[in-house]
């Protein structure tokens, strides 16, 4: 865990600072005469916080940069960005437990699931098209998984992110013989 994310966690540890909305800043309406209140996601506190972003810088940055900033700022996989921002404040414990305990929510297995989703980091656009290619010869749907992925993901069209998210699944759950994973398997540079 490096310092960006030690200083999160710290920042965290007092329940004023756990971050709360879906979005990376919004304006709370104002109470009792007062001004109104700037909330901040876990993306946002840690842009904000960490990467130094103004709340006009957060204003204007879309998910997909957020995404993949918090990931490079965290030193963490954009998926795993991505589970910050779904988790957020959601459960007892979020957003600390998906930076310290990710077996909170991915399972026994999150190891390969986390291995898997560096290595996802790694793939260029040619390996994507590939990817979305095999997803695609296997007749799978590839809708509603709009809120889960990045849009580099989406470069190479829903298949490929029809196919993360498949793969996510299979090794969450240590499926034995798995569809989506191997279409990961032996893809050219």
């Amino acid at each position: 865990m490096n310092t960006a994310a030690k200083t999160l966690l710290a920042f965290w540890e007092d329940p004023r600072n756990i971050p709360f909305k879906s979005s990376l800043i919004s304006e709370e309406p104002p109470g009792d005469g007062k001004e109104p209140t700037t909330c901040m996601c876990a993306q946002g506190q840690t842009l904000h916080i960490v990467g130094g972003y103004s709340e006009k810088d957060l204003r204007n940055t879309t998910q997909s940069k957020a995404d993949r900033e918090v990931a490079r700022l965290l030193d963490i996989s954009v998926a795993h960005s991505v589970l910050l921002r779904l988790i957020n404040d959601g459960k007892p414990g979020a957003p600390s437990d998906v930076l310290i305990s990710p077996e909170k929510y991915l399972g026994k297995n999150c190891h390969a699931v986390m291995k898997f989703w560096w290595f996802i980091d790694s793939l260029g656009k040619g390996q994507w098209d590939e990817v979305a290619s095999r997803c695609r010869a296997l007749g799978a749907p590839a809708e509603g998984y709009a809120d889960f992925y990045s849009a580099d993901w989406y470069a190479a069209g829903f298949d490929a992110a029809y196919a993360v998210g498949n793969a996510t699944y299979e090794l969450i759950e240590g499926i034995d013989n798995p569809v989506f994973v191997p279409l990961f398997a032996d893809l050219a540079s």
